[in-house]
């Protein structure tokens, strides 16, 4: 069987959506008598060949119609409201019209798989304008909601430019063989909103160490230092303020942990709250923080080197998003303080009852928790926060075998 894979971004150090397409395309390419062809885009050159023994294309940009009307702002902006994309939307999208096309008439194809990738879906709306001449079936991959009004972090009125977008949307999703989905409760959420009843398949963030570099997973190892560590963007919606807090009030009843503790953040950061600020000042040096995004190899090798791994969902009700990071956390088996909603992905990955989740907000459970993770840590017994069976289910083997299953089985029997 023969798949031509369309990847918006494939860039693994820039974006989450670079690094979950990379591990995506990476477990599937260990599928065996399976063929695949992956139609790429990157906001940066890198060395996609190294991901896997596969026939990379990069998207073809040839000048189209709309290349020479992009000089022209004020008809450009009559023509999104009238289409739902600009000039320069509509350049993009063209390119990745004729590159498919020029793949499909070069090839012989059994499946399309599309990668979306944040809140861009150009592949989608390029595959919008070929239905009516592809026969291929082909496989939506949906990584974030779209567009970003029914997110459920961020949720608003939905405008007019947004409204016609999300029509072609649903048209595409319409038509789909199959819509895939990172996250179970996910995939519940947005029956409400697009026509997936029935055709989606979740396929978790992927929890394993790519051909990129070289890394081994080990359990944690006592150290005189517990070392704490939150990798990637953190969102003012998932502010760490009750954590700051929480270990402000720890370190004051344990003066001895002062310096015993260390709390690394890493990765940008779109926080403007004021008494969050003031709590990292206070906190230094016990927590340090960057904003400048790592290498995400470097992030890799930092986990490897902590002994608890932080995760900050939005403070909500529920959250039925699963955090990147989480695959990648789950790839050690090392402790996670996860401060999530009791309703929410994470917690339906972790267990209703893992020790160490707790609500986002909730000062006082926090300190709870840092107090058993300081025990823990103490006796060295971290390793009883055992999480063998979630890394299971985020590995590469596993991302395979449901890919295997739940899409392409069906489409040999019939």
């Amino acid at each position: 069987m023969r798949v031509l894979v369309l990847c918006e971004k494939l860039d693994i150090n820039l974006t989450s959506a670079g690094v979950g397409r990379s591990k995506l395309i990476y477990s599937l390419s260990l599928i065996e008598n399976l063929k695949m062809d992956v139609l790429y885009d990157q906001w940066e050159e890198s060395d996609v060949s190294a991901l896997a023994d596969l026939d990379f294309i990069r998207l073809s940009k040839t000048k189209n119609r709309y290349s020479r009307l992009k000089k022209f702002n004020k008809l450009g902006a009559v023509y999104n409201y009238i289409s739902g994309a600009n000039f320069q939307m509509s350049e993009v999208v063209q390119f990745w019209t004729d590159s498919i096309t020029m793949q499909l008439r070069s090839n012989k194809y059994d499946l399309i798989y599309v990668l979306s990738a944040g809140q861009q879906f150009y592949t989608f709306f390029a595959l919008l304008k070929l239905i009516p001449y592809c026969n291929v079936p082909y496989v939506l991959n949906i990584h974030d909601p779209y567009p970003s009004s029914i997110h459920p972090e961020f949720k608003q009125k939905m405008g007019w430019i947004e409204k016609l977008r999300f029509n072609k949307i649903l048209k595409v999703i319409s038509g789909a063989y199959r819509v895939t989905l990172p996250s179970k409760k996910l995939g519940k959420y947005l029956e409400q909103f697009y026509p997936i009843n029935g055709k989606w398949v979740t396929i978790p963030h992927g929890g394993l160490h790519l051909p990129y570099y070289s890394l081994e997973p080990r359990l944690s190892s006592p150290s005189s230092v517990l070392r704490l560590t939150h990798t990637g963007l953190l969102l003012s919606s998932r502010n760490p303020k009750h954590f700051l807090k929480a270990l402000k009030q720890f370190i004051k009843s344990k003066p001895e942990s002062l310096d015993q503790i260390r709390v690394t953040f890493i990765g940008p950061y779109t926080i403007e709250d004021e008494e969050t600020l003031v709590l990292f000042d206070e906190l230094n040096p016990v927590v340090s923080f960057s904003k400048e995004r790592i290498p995400y190899d470097q992030s890799m090798n930092l986990i490897k080197e902590s002994d608890v791994l932080l995760l900050f969902d939005f403070d909500g009700k529920s959250s039925p998003i699963m955090l990147g990071k989480l695959g990648d956390y789950l790839f050690f088996n090392k402790p996670i303080l996860a401060l999530t909603p009791q309703d929410s992905e994470t917690t339906r990955i972790l267990g209703e009852n893992y020790p160490l989740r707790t609500e986002v907000n909730n000062t006082e459970e926090i300190y709870q928790k840092l107090a058993l993770i300081y025990s823990a840590w103490l006796n060295s017994s971290l390793s009883e926060f055992d999480l063998s069976e979630q890394q299971n289910y985020v590995s590469k083997e596993n991302l395979a075998s449901i890919f295997k299953e739940n899409i392409l089985a069906p489409l040999l029997t019939q």
